[in-house]
């Protein structure tokens, strides 16, 4: 069982010494987390949604559910920032965040980071998924390659591991046709920037997903 709300409740100071309060999202929060969503620029709803034409309030609806947290600030009180997680494999899972659009850039989202990590920890899940870039090759370089070429707009990493790893997310609004085109723009970017890598994942995915398709067992 994951802790209860009140030990995970915790004040934090932001870089510009602005204090917030990290908690437990609640289901009461959807409102506010639709707000903030609705907030958000074109560019912010692609990077964590995959389309500027994603569905807000089932997105508020999921956040509000789902296991996460959220950044307070104001008075009253206010959402600023949300995370939450979902498991892709024993002991793994994907994160997401959405950062009020007023808030980027002052920490809010490392802060956050922490926060689901430790309410991830208490449920088993040790490892949050990432992909870690070849030794001497900047993960943030290699995603404006990715963006400036291939409009491909990819996770980054925070805190410790920034600059080494990015993430492909898949919690928006994402189906099997979209990873494929996800993987063709990385293995793309990959080649420009001339990180080293083994070629040949998309035609793997391929394969994989025509041969689990629905109709490949009738065939």
């Amino acid at each position: 069982m994951p802790p209860a709300a009140s030990e995970l409740a915790a004040d934090a100071v932001l870089a510009d010494g602005t204090t917030v309060r990290i908690r437990p999202v609640h289901p009461q929060d959807e409102s506010e987390l639709g707000a903030m969503l609705d907030g958000l620029s074109q560019h912010s709803r692609l990077l964590r949604f995959f389309t500027g034409g994603a569905n807000l309030r089932e997105a508020a609806a999921l956040a509000a559910t789902a296991p996460g947290v959220v950044a307070l600030a104001g008075d009253p009180e206010h959402v600023v920032g949300h995370a939450l997680y979902v498991r892709d494999r024993p002991g793994s899972a994907e994160v997401a965040f959405e950062v009020a659009q007023s808030w980027h850039g002052r920490g809010v989202g490392t802060v956050l980071l922490g926060a689901v990590a430790q309410r991830a920890a208490a449920e088993g899940i040790d490892t949050l998924t990432a992909i870690v870039m070849p030794e001497g090759h900047d993960a943030d370089a290699f995603r404006k390659v990715a963006l400036e070429n291939f409009n491909l707009s990819l996770g980054q990493g925070l805190t410790k591991v920034a600059g080494k790893v990015f993430r492909i997310g898949h919690l928006g609004d994402f189906n099997d046709l979209m990873l494929l085109g996800t993987l063709s723009g990385v293995e793309m970017a990959l080649g420009l920037a001339k990180v080293p890598h083994k070629t040949g994942g998309v035609q793997a995915a391929l394969t994989y997903l025509r041969d689990t398709a629905p109709g490949a067992r009738h065939a």
